[in-house]
């Protein structure tokens, strides 16, 4: 899926994105997908937060039905939604059938009306930033069956990954929309700092790396941490995407 997820980065308008996005989606066996982003949320209490119905601004990609877009929007649920609640406040993948939500009447409410919209099953993936950049990927089923829960389950790796490439696509193309602006120092890898995230993007753990290489996991630990910080990155996944963006690394 690596390839497929490189994809998206090779976009050059938002109507390409979407369509690259929409593939790749359905190639991980979802059937719908939101994503909402904000280069400068708002902050309720620690969180970043953002508008998600809030169309207008050019940082949403859905294919989810519009019945369930317009119902959304109209009964405020952008207030309720326990998913941006949870999301904008960890990077861990929220598997929908595995959380523990608010049991109140309004949260139920939500769930139940989402699955008669076609929205049954899922997960929730987040990128949070500095400067109150937040980015969040809704990746969905229309049922929850057995069958359903397990392919949410097993793409929850994968789902955060194409969330790393989705985001860092979506921040390019905002990029090339504005005003031209000084450009930032060039970020410059070790040759063993690009290696390393070649393997991590390959889906090698750093115990893995370690072995091919030969070298010590520690070894590998610090290499791939140096290139996130000069990446300016928090997970390992952002990095390979960013690297791959910059032409640090090839596929």
């Amino acid at each position: 899926m690596l390839r497929q997820f490189e994809t998206l980065l090779l976009a050059t308008t938002k109507e390409q994105l979407l369509d690259n996005l929409r593939r790749t989606v359905h190639g991980l066996g979802f059937e719908s997908f939101v994503y909402g982003g904000s280069p400068a949320g708002r902050v309720r209490g620690e969180a970043q937060t953002f508008d998600a119905t809030d169309f207008s601004a050019g940082n949403i990609l859905s294919d989810y039905p519009l019945a369930w877009t317009s119902h959304y929007i109209a009964a405020g649920y952008l207030e309720v939604d326990p998913l941006i609640a949870q999301c904008s406040r960890s990077m861990v993948p929220a598997i929908w059938h595995r959380q523990a939500w608010p049991q109140d009447a309004r949260t139920a409410g939500f769930f139940d009306e989402a699955r008669q919209h076609g929205i049954g099953s899922g997960m929730t993936c987040s990128v949070i930033g500095g400067g109150g950049v937040l980015g969040l990927l809704s990746l969905t089923r229309e049922r929850t069956r057995q069958r359903d829960l397990r392919v949410v389950e097993q793409q929850a790796a994968q789902g955060h990954m194409l969330m790393s490439y989705l985001h860092e696509s979506m921040r390019r193309l905002d990029a090339q929309a504005q005003p031209a602006a000084v450009s930032p120092p060039a970020v410059r890898l070790t040759a063993r700092e690009k290696e390393v995230l070649t393997w991590v993007g390959a889906g090698k753990t750093s115990w893995e790396i370690a072995r091919i290489l030969a070298l010590a996991e520690r070894t590998v630990i610090f290499h791939v941490d140096n290139a996130m910080k000069k990446l300016d990155t928090r997970t390992r996944s952002q990095a390979v995407a960013k690297a791959f963006a910059l032409g640090l690394i090839a596929p």
